[in-house]
C-alpha cells in the first residue's frame, strides 16, 4: 500500500514509474561514480558538466540528495524537485524519464530510490530538512547536526531519523553499497558564512566523514558552489548550452527557479552555467 502511494505521488509529479522489476543492472564492470549534494540542483549547477560526462562516458552514476530542498514548503514543492531532478537525468542520459521505486536500507536507515529504465542511473533522496531552519521542522538544519548543536534531525517524509554518526554511517553505507571510485561533493574546505549556502558546506562535510569510512581506493572531488560566480568563466559556450538543457529539463518542476532559457541567461542563474570550479580533491587507497 506504501509503495502504491509513493507511485501514485511520482505520478502525479511528472516522472513514469513502472515495477522495479522493470530495472535493468547495472552493466557488468562499469566505473562507478557517486555525487553527494544537498539540492536537486545542486549537482547540475555546480558540479556539471562533470554529472553528463560521467553518463555520456557509460559510467555507472548514483547520486544522494541529503536534504529535501523543501524550503518550509508542503510536500508538493519538493515532490516537484524530486521529479525535476529525474527529468534532469532521464534527459542526460539521453531516455525516456521512466524510472522504478523502491527504499534500501543503509546503516539500518531506510532511504528512498529510484532507478532509470535504460541506463545505469541511480537517485537517492533521503529528505532531510532543507535550507537556514524552518518552524515546521523544528528549526533542523543539516549544520547544525554537524556541529552538535542538535543531537539528530528527523526527514521530513518521518522514514528516518539520524544522529550526526548515524548520517557519516549511511552515506559511508551508500559508498560501500555503490563502490565509486570517484565521490563529488561540494565545498567541503570552505566554513559557513563565507557566502556559500550552508546546507551546500554541511552535505559536503558529512560527504567527506563518509569517504573517510570507504575503504575502497576512491577519490573525493569538491566543487565551489555561489562563490563560484566571482571566479573567470572556464566553460565554453557549447558546454554552457548543455549545462542550460539539463536544468530546464529539472527547472519545468521547480516553480522557484528561472524556466525559459532567456529567464536563466539573463538572471542570477547565468553565471553558474559558464562555470565549474573543482577545488579540492583527497584519495583513499590511492
Amino acid at each position: 500500500m506504501r509503495l502504491r502511494r509513493m507511485l501514485a505521488a511520482a505520478l502525479i509529479a511528472g516522472g513514469v514509474l513502472v515495477s522495479p522489476a522493470a530495472s535493468a543492472p547495472a552493466a557488468p564492470g562499469c566505473t562507478r561514480t557517486l555525487n553527494v549534494v544537498a539540492h536537486q540542483d545542486d549537482d547540475l549547477l555546480f558540479i556539471n558538466p562533470d554529472v553528463s560526462r560521467d553518463i555520456a562516458d557509460g559510467r555507472c552514476v548514483t547520486t544522494a540528495f541529503v536534504t529535501a530542498g523543501d524550503a518550509g514548503r508542503p510536500a508538493a514543492y519538493w515532490r516537484g524537485r524530486e521529479a525535476g531532478a529525474m527529468a534532469a537525468y532521464a534527459a542526460m542520459a539521453g531516455v525516456a524519464n521512466r524510472w522504478t521505486a523502491d527504499t534500501v536500507t543503509l546503516a539500518g536507515r531506510k532511504v528512498l530510490r529510484r532507478s532509470l529504465i535504460g541506463a545505469p542511473i541511480k537517485l537517492l533522496f533521503l529528505r532531510l530538512p532543507d535550507g537556514h531552519g524552518y518552524a515546521v521542522h523544528g528549526y533542523q538544519t543539516l549544520h547544525k547536526l554537524f556541529s552538535g548543536e542538535i543531537a539528530t534531525i528527523r526527514a521530513i517524509d518521518g522514514t528516518a531519523r539520524y544522529s550526526r554518526q548515524a548520517l557519516i554511517d549511511t552515506l559511508a553505507a551508500v559508498m560501500t553499497a555503490h563502490q565509486p571510485r570517484v565521490v563529488r561533493t561540494l565545498d567541503y574546505t570552505g566554513s559557513l558564512g563565507d557566502g556559500d549556502h550552508a546546507d551546500h558546506h554541511s552535505a559536503a562535510y558529512f560527504a567527506q566523514a563518509a569517504h573517510r569510512l570507504y575503504r575502497t581506493p576512491h577519490w573525493l572531488v569538491g566543487y565551489q558552489g555561489y562563490r563560484a560566480v566571482q571566479r573567470p568563466v572556464n566553460l565554453p559556450p557549447e558546454v554552457r548550452e548543455d549545462k542550460l538543457r539539463w536544468f530546464l529539463a529539472y527547472a519545468s518542476h521547480d516553480v522557484r527557479v528561472c524556466r525559459t532559457a532567456a529567464a536563466c541567461r539573463n538572471g542570477m542563474y547565468g553565471p553558474r552555467f559558464a562555470r565549474r570550479y573543482p577545488i579540492s580533491n583527497e584519495s583513499v587507497g590511492r
